[in-house]
């Protein structure tokens, strides 16, 4: 197969593997699944976020036919949900719980593995889903917010990933093999194809290129800070807050 060839196949395989990893949708392509491809399709997760982003929207515009504003919202945060598996609500979840109950490294990385739900990552979930629901009824343009906060959002953990060092036990992670050895020229890509989102949807939302950055920027450094003196660097679950966290801060942007 000649090289250029097999580099598209290769990138289109790391496409799809984002996807698989993302969300529940079935994976339509053969995957020669290995270390460095797991590693490499992280670039790719601002894009599948557009794609989810652009199921959102239009369904939010098939359910606005029958029902107000606030259930389509709802309804739409349901299908949210299912179709990612409550991949990035349930690292918050488990990150407060840990950071909220640990007193030591030891004790939050072991309280972030277990797979029971505390009060405070209770609490945190209906929070950061009330006040989501909460935002999107309040945007000018809902279908608009349901399209780009997605992609943009994902950007997040890729900073994180980049700048952190991994904390956690790497055999019982998910996110380990996308967390090593993700270039930063891979990363530019993302931030390119980010910002494109944002200038480019700024022509329907004004301001939105404004309130992308600054909630990128906001929650990879204060929620980066924090992970860094709480724990000394980055969990899979602490990425999958981080996702959440970039979501309302963009809303209240918007």
């Amino acid at each position: 197969m000649p090289t250029e060839t097999k580099s598209i196949s290769h990138e289109w395989q790391a496409f799809w593997l984002a996807i698989g990893f993302l969300t529940r949708i079935p994976m339509l392509v053969r995957i020669d699944y290995s270390q460095k491809l797991m590693n490499q399709c992280s670039m790719y997760f601002p894009l599948v976020g557009l794609l989810l982003g652009a199921l959102y929207a239009g369904l939010f515009a098939l359910l606005s036919l029958a029902w107000s504003p606030l259930v389509c919202v709802l309804l739409v945060m349901c299908f949210h949900l299912f179709v990612t598996g409550a991949f990035h609500e349930d690292g918050l979840a488990d990150s407060v719980d840990a950071l909220g109950g640990g007193y030591t490294v030891e004790k939050r990385l072991e309280i972030m593995k277990d797979s029971r739900i505390g009060t405070y990552g209770t609490v945190a979930l209906v929070m950061a889903l009330g006040l989501k629901a909460a935002l999107l009824v309040d945007t000018q343009s809902i279908w608009l917010a349901l399209l780009v906060t997605p992609a943009i959002s994902r950007l997040t953990p890729l900073l994180l990933m980049s700048f952190l060092p991994y904390v956690t036990d790497p055999d019982k992670s998910k996110s380990k093999p996308v967390a090593e050895g993700f270039s930063r020229k891979r990363l530019l890509a993302s931030c390119l194809f980010t910002a494109l989102v944002a200038v480019i949807f700024s022509l329907w939302l004004p301001g939105l290129w404004l309130a992308a950055l600054t909630a990128i920027i906001t929650v990879a450094l204060l929620w980066g800070g924090y992970l860094q003196r709480q724990l000394g660097g980055y969990t899979g679950d602490a990425l999958g807050a981080s996702v959440v966290f970039c979501e309302l801060v963009l809303l209240l942007g918007i």
